[in-house]
């Protein structure tokens, strides 16, 4: 992993290089001011300081870069497959409560709405009301 440290003397050296753009005039390094006149290079101590860490830096900021859009990877298939499980779970407790209040349905209907849940003692009119105020 990249340090701070390293970011840092990084960041401090991109700031002193020569500013605009870069070409390769046959070994010289060139800029481009904004009137696209080409120039040879006005921070030539920076400039060379600052190809010379490329060196170090290119790789490591490579490596660096595969290694987040590998953990990116692994948190986008991890949530992938959280959403899916919470899906397959979402669904199987829908099933249950329907069948659930099938069952309550049936028996509400076989006793007139005044039979009492033989394990709850409550009314089972109650217990299909309860049912019906959960949602998926």
């Amino acid at each position: 992993m990249i340090t701070e440290e390293e970011l840092a003397r990084w960041e401090k050296l991109a700031a002193a290089i020569s500013p605009g753009c870069w070409r390769d005039g046959n070994g010289v390094l060139l800029t481009y001011n904004t009137h696209g006149v080409h120039l040879q290079s006005p921070n030539k101590a920076a400039d060379a300081a600052f190809i010379a860490h490329a060196q170090e830096a290119v790789p490591l900021l490579i490596a660096e870069v595969r290694r987040l859009r590998a953990e990116r990877d692994t948190a986008v298939k991890e949530r992938r497959d959280a959403s899916a499980s919470g899906e397959e779970d979402l669904a199987q407790v829908t099933r249950e409560r329907d069948a659930l209040r099938e069952v309550v349905n049936e028996a509400r209907n076989a006793h007139a709405c005044t039979q009492l849940c033989h394990f709850c003692k409550k009314d089972l009119g109650d217990a299909l009301a309860k049912l019906d105020e959960v949602k998926p």
